[in-house]
């Protein structure tokens, strides 16, 4: 039944493969049933405290995480995707909604909801289209890269790495607290394990660690398993401030976020999975974007913030994942940890920031893949680009005499080996390692194979890490920019492919071999 309704054979798969995949997808996102709650109870401060019920987050993760799995999986059937309720959305709703504006949690559900619904009002119209194309991709990338940042502070808080300062807003905590140093170590140990390419590092180090502090006195252990909380918020949203001025910026802040989230999260997997068409289109989004809409609004009817597709999705892909069976495999192993409340309350709070600050990271690392830094400040500024240039340089100098460094022997700048980079580029071209589209030249990275050798990285764990959508005609998400065909009012210089500008990689390369020969030891930046 399973194979005739998932098509194993059309798509070059198994029930063995998608298995393992689910369980893989699994591993790398079960620490949001852990963290979601903790973050949405304030760090157990609960409602006494304008907080969300930790037992009855908990329960609610677990059941609108599994739903939203099964709506994937059903409906969504092509789309090894797994769903839970968003990181930094769950943080901005406890303690940006709840605490900051002081809106109760039933009213920040109701928000939830409305954000919910508009998205999926969108998903069934061609607004989904033009939202997409319409915000530049810079933003995109910053929002995910501000939410990093957001919950960067929020997990070395939870840490106590630092604490409250009435002056300077924070100083650092206690280093030498046992706890501290604890939450520390696994938040190193996260690292080290994603380096190796363990599968579920988060959770291993979550669960590691806090046996550690269990062992040694350090955490008080509540027991395994139990009855699951009662779902104190099922229906329970209220949408009576919905409408007021304040929560509508909420809202509408909510919907932005799910809505490029999920289309950037959606667009990476496809990259994985290979979904992406030679047109670039994205097979089947459609159904993935409302089997998400569809999910948020469960979520918030059961008690949670926004549900959301998980990046992580990445992660069963390459390990064979090709269709909705894999959500099936995620929602039912979510499902089967209902019964274990008491192992999440156990957790201590340090080690639970110790996660929550290594997802930080991977928000943050979007910040990489933000271009046309110094046109966008330059338009801030209302200066030329040129003028800007020169502003950066002079304090680049300064710095550069007062950490007394050496002289460099040369100092090129780009602007003066235009010629000489068109000619690289038009090399690239006739080799075969570029190709023209409708907004510039792009490097084929897919024709050199020895790339990311020296990073000891794959293609793959490329693709699952970026959240940027490929470009119309761009071949694949990797590619980079050689040329960058320019919009009114950017710099640009004539080419045989039209007016642009060069990209970051080849304005190296160029310099490099017209200054210092052939080859080098160290390029860095």
């Amino acid at each position: 039944m399973l194979e005739k309704y998932f098509e194993y054979k059309k798509h070059k798969t198994d029930f063995k493969t998608e298995v393992i995949a689910g369980t893989t997808t699994f591993l790398t996102m079960a620490y949001i049933m852990f963290l979601n709650p903790f973050i949405l109870s304030g760090e157990f401060a609960g409602p006494e405290k304008g907080f969300f019920d930790f037992g009855a987050v908990y329960t609610a993760t677990i059941l609108a995480t599994a739903l939203a799995c099964f709506i994937m999986a059903f409906y969504g059937k092509t789309w090894p995707i797994g769903l839970a309720p968003g990181m930094g959305i769950n943080a901005f709703v406890a303690f940006g909604v709840c605490a900051g504006m002081g809106y109760s949690p039933q009213e920040a559900l109701g928000a939830v909801l409305v954000a919910g619904v508009l998205f999926l009002i969108i998903s069934l119209t061609p607004i989904r289209a033009w939202l997409i194309n319409s915000i530049p991709k810079s933003l995109k990338l910053g929002i995910g890269a501000g939410i990093g940042l957001f919950l960067a502070i929020i997990g070395l808080q939870i840490m106590e790495v630092v604490v409250d300062n009435p002056v300077t807003l924070v100083q650092l905590g206690n280093l030498g607290d046992p706890l501290v140093l604890l939450g520390c170590a696994t938040f190193i140990a996260i690292i080290v394990l994603e380096k190796m390419n363990v599968k579920g590092n988060i959770i291993i180090g979550i669960l590691v660690f806090s046996i550690i502090a269990w062992a040694t006195g350090l955490a008080k252990f509540n027991g395994l398993a139990s009855t699951p909380p009662p779902m104190t918020y099922l229906f329970e949203f209220d949408l009576s401030a919905a409408m007021t001025a304040g929560m509508s910026t909420v809202i509408f802040t909510l919907l932005f976020i799910d809505f490029f989230d999920t289309a950037g999260t959606l667009t990476s997997v496809a990259n994985v999975a290979g979904k992406v068409g030679k047109d670039g289109k994205v097979k089947d989004i459609n159904k993935a974007m409302l089997s998400d809409s569809v999910s948020t609004v469960a979520g918030a009817m059961m008690g949670t913030s926004t549900v959301t597709s998980y990046v992580e999705s990445g992660a069963g892909v390459k390990a064979g994942g090709k269709t909705g069976m894999t959500s099936l495999v995620i929602g039912i192993l979510f499902l089967a940890c209902i019964f274990f409340a008491p192992l999440a309350t156990s957790l201590p709070k340090q080690i639970d920031g110790a996660a929550l600050l290594f997802v930080s990271v991977l928000f943050v690392r979007n910040i990489t893949d933000i271009d046309d830094k110094i046109i966008q400040k330059s338009n801030e500024k209302n200066i030329s680009y040129r003028e800007l240039g020169q502003n950066v340089w002079k304090e680049f100098a300064v710095a550069h005499e007062n950490l007394n460094c050496l002289e460099p022997d040369i100092e090129p700048k780009a602007t003066a080996y235009i010629p000489e980079i068109v000619q690289y580029i038009e090399k690239l071209i006739q080799n075969g390692f570029g190709y023209v589209t409708s907004s510039g030249v792009y490097y084929d990275v897919s024709k050199f194979e020895n790339y990311l050798d020296l990073s000891g990285r794959s293609i793959e764990d490329v693709r699952t890490g970026t959240r940027v959508e490929t470009e119309d005609d761009k071949k694949r998400a990797e590619d980079f920019a050689l040329w960058k065909f320019s919009k009114e009012g950017e710099p640009s210089w004539d080419s045989p492919w039209g007016g642009g500008r060069p990209g970051w990689h080849i304005e190296c390369s160029t310099m490099i071999s017209e200054t210092l020969g052939k080859t080098i030891d160290f390029h860095c930046g």
